[in-house]
C-alpha cells in the first residue's frame, strides 16, 4: 500500500512516504490507532505523531491539501532495516484497517 525505498543514512535506514488527499477524519483516526498500537513507547503528540522507539523513531504529520483534503506524511528511521521492513508493515495494516472501518456502514440497533 505505501510505496517508497528505504535509504541508509549512517547510522538510521530511512523511509518516507506522502498519501496526498485523505480526510482530515481518516488522518486523526490512523494516528489514534497508531498512537494505541504503540502505547508503550514513548511519544510526542506536539505536531503529529512521533513514537521512539530504543534504536529509532516513526514521524506522523501532515501538510495542508487543497479542498479540505490533507497530505499524510510518514517517516520511519530505525538502525536495523528488518526492523524498519517491520514497522513500515505494520503501519500498512493499520491504515488498511482505517480504510475498512470508515468504509463500514454504522448500524444502529433499534
Amino acid at each position: 500500500m505505501f510505496k517508497g525505498e528505504i535509504e541508509y543514512r549512517s547510522p538510521y535506514y530511512s523511509w518516507k512516504h506522502s498519501e496526498p488527499g485523505i480526510s482530515v477524519e481518516r488522518y486523526e483516526k490512523f494516528v489514534n490507532w497508531v498512537s494505541g498500537e504503540y502505547d508503550l513507547l514513548l511519544q510526542d503528540e506536539t505536531d503529529g505523531l512521533i513514537v521512539f522507539s530504543p534504536n529509532g523513531w516513526v514521524s506522523i504529520n501532515n501538510a495542508p491539501d487543497t479542498g479540505g483534503q490533507i497530505n499524510l506524511m510518514l517517516t520511519v528511521n530505525h538502525k536495523s532495516k528488518k526492523e524498519s521492513d517491520k514497522i513500515i508493515s505494520e503501519l500498512c495494516e493499520i491504515y488498511r484497517h482505517v480504510l475498512r472501518i470508515m468504509e463500514k456502514p454504522v448500524m444502529i440497533a433499534k
